[in-house]
């Protein structure tokens, strides 16, 4: 009719939905504030790297060198198994790379941690890991091995 409406007009139904959306921006979802607008969603794979804390290096298989990741806007979730197959004069805790870097938020809100399950060529342990601000990497409070299995999924806030 040519007027104006505001939140009046629904797109489809549960019975009559759209199969496919495409869009050049992004979708606003609740409000109209920068917070509501839902503008990246990404998934992929991340090739990782161990790195002692202080000096050193480690190896990881081809097939066990990736972990997984989901993006939705600031959020991403990671997941991995993964293995290490060699190192030469390991010192300090395992460092693993991250797809993103850390978010820096206020109140020290970008700093995180949780535990971990880690095969040590034996038997499976709990290990913490942390992460912080800027890095793009966690930290596993362990000196890496030729044995290690990590697995983990947790989820953080990238920039």
């Amino acid at each position: 009719s040519g007027t104006n409406n505001d939140a009046s007009v629904a797109l489809g139904s549960s019975a009559n939905r759209f199969k496919d959306l495409y869009l050049s921006g992004g979708v606003y979802l609740g409000g109209t504030g920068a917070a509501n607008k839902l503008d990246d969603y990404e998934e992929g794979n991340h090739q990782t790297t161990i790195t002692p804390s202080s000096s050193g290096s480690v190896s990881l298989p081809s097939s066990a060198d990736n972990m997984a990741y989901t993006k939705v806007g600031r959020l991403v979730t990671v997941s991995g198994d993964i293995r290490t197959n060699g190192v030469s004069s390991p010192v300090g805790n395992s460092k693993i790379s991250l797809p993103f870097a850390v978010a820096d938020l206020l109140d020290l809100g970008e700093r995180g941690g949780g535990v971990m399950a880690v095969w040590n060529g034996s038997s499976w342990t709990q290990q913490i890991y942390t992460f912080a601000a800027s890095d793009s990497f966690f930290v596993v409070q362990i000196v890496p091995t030729a044995t290690l299995e990590f697995r983990f999924s947790f989820s953080y806030f990238t920039s």
